[in-house]
């Protein structure tokens, strides 16, 4: 929780701060959700909320981080009217760092460093990028861009061909504010979260841990494990006995498995092995001696209600995808939270 300005002041040798959360002299807390803005002047300049400034500071030379970019230029701080915190970057100081305009970052002063982040690139396939080039929609990427966001960090997405290991930065893309797929060059992260799934992926993601390693870059990668199907992820858990009794009961699918399961119990899922956020899943619930059938249509769940059993497996040959393997999963109670 944030403290109290005690009205202290730390110096460095080019500028005094006051600054929320001092920990000591040397090393400054970090000031949370400063907005980036091309200068329009030939000065940088750093705008900071008149309850984080003191009016007497001086301009310095700082060393300016972001990802694996950095530059070092002067940098002036001044106090600003309101409760907003705002970096003003020279057209050169912006293209050195591979920063576009308007995007917020914390930033950590710490001695003569200048540190904006966090940042972190969510690596994802060619074919990934092509789809949501042609308009399709990842709510799961949406919320990474916004809890990133939400923090002052910046999330950005990108495959293999992307990256120059040269000049340290990457093709990437983001989400606007309208909603547009935009891409735009950012400096290479220092963070990786590893989401390239599909044909050949895994060996694009080893051959990014390899580029890393062998220029010895300060990357750190994470999500290493293959992606498993569902049917793995059960047989697989099932094995350890402190949690075998925590996991649903779940059986290949057959239209015989079914109706004993429904016999021994109201409601189970279907689910197919290898899809993923919820693609092709249905649940069977049994009511009044009914069978009721709720699928994901395009923009809502849609229920079919089945009179008996006959109709409601006719009705599952022409909804459940030909080309897939199922599994059937007893339903359980959803968690719920304070």
């Amino acid at each position: 929780m944030q403290e109290k300005s005690n009205g202290s002041y730390c110096s460095s040798p080019h500028n005094k701060i006051q600054i929320n959360r001092m920990k000591n002299c040397d090393v400054f807390e970090t000031i949370r959700n400063v907005e980036i803005r091309k200068s329009s002047a030939k000065d940088n300049f750093l705008k900071l909320s008149n309850d984080l400034v003191d009016s007497n500071l001086t301009k310095g030379t700082y060393l300016m981080k972001v990802g694996l970019r950095q530059v070092t230029d002067e940098v002036e701080i001044f106090p600003n009217d309101n409760k907003t915190n705002i970096l003003f970057l020279k057209e050169k100081v912006l293209d050195s760092l591979s920063l576009p305009e308007g995007i917020r970052l914390n930033l950590k002063c710490d001695g003569e460093n200048l540190i904006l982040g966090p940042l972190i690139g969510v690596f994802i396939s060619h074919n990934k990028i092509e789809k949501l080039l042609d308009g399709y929609w990842d709510s799961v990427y949406w919320r990474f861009q916004n809890w990133g966001a939400e923090k002052g960090g910046l999330v950005y997405f990108f495959d293999y061909s992307g990256i120059d290991w040269e000049e340290k930065k990457v093709d990437g893309y983001y989400w606007n504010d309208n909603r547009d797929w935009s891409k735009c060059t950012y400096p290479l992260p220092e963070v990786i979260y590893d989401r390239c799934f599909g044909k050949n992926s895994r060996d694009v993601a080893l051959k990014l841990r390899e580029n890393i390693a062998n220029q010895n870059l300060p990357i750190r990668v994470f999500n290493q494990v293959v992606k498993i199907t569902k049917k793995e992820t059960y047989e697989h858990l099932v094995k350890y006995p402190r949690i075998k009794n925590h996991v649903p009961f779940f059986s290949p699918y057959s239209s015989e498995k079914l109706i004993q399961m429904l016999h021994q119990m109201d409601s189970v899922y279907i689910k197919p092995v290898s899809l993923y956020k919820g693609q092709g899943v249905l649940r069977v619930k049994k009511k009044d001696k009914k069978f009721i059938i709720e699928f994901p249509g395009e923009e809502s769940n849609e229920r079919k209600v089945c009179q008996d059993l006959p109709s409601l497996l006719r009705e599952l040959d022409q909804i459940l995808l030909p080309d897939h393997e199922y599994v059937l999963q007893e339903s359980i109670q959803l968690a719920s939270f304070l």
